[in-house]
């Protein structure tokens, strides 16, 4: 079954569809279908609704719960 990822990114005020994945400073990948990288290679699903900081924090839109992604080191 296909579905349909849509990741938005958000600078300086203007919300846009992030076209490319992207590395964060910090070494979190980010893909265009929702998948987060840590450093390490443990991977994070986003699902629809939920943020992420370009400081690797996660708020799940369902439970509100907040995760702080922590690269291996």
């Amino acid at each position: 079954m296909e579905k349909n990822y849509h990741v938005l990114i958000t600078r300086n005020g203007e919300t846009k569809l992030m076209a490319d994945e992207m590395r964060l400073q910090n070494g979190i990948e980010v893909k265009t279908d929702g998948t987060v990288i840590v450093p390490g290679g443990d991977r994070i699903m986003l699902k629809e609704g939920d943020t992420m900081s370009f400081g690797g924090i996660i708020t799940r839109a369902d439970s509100g719960k907040v995760e702080q992604i922590c690269p291996a080191k």
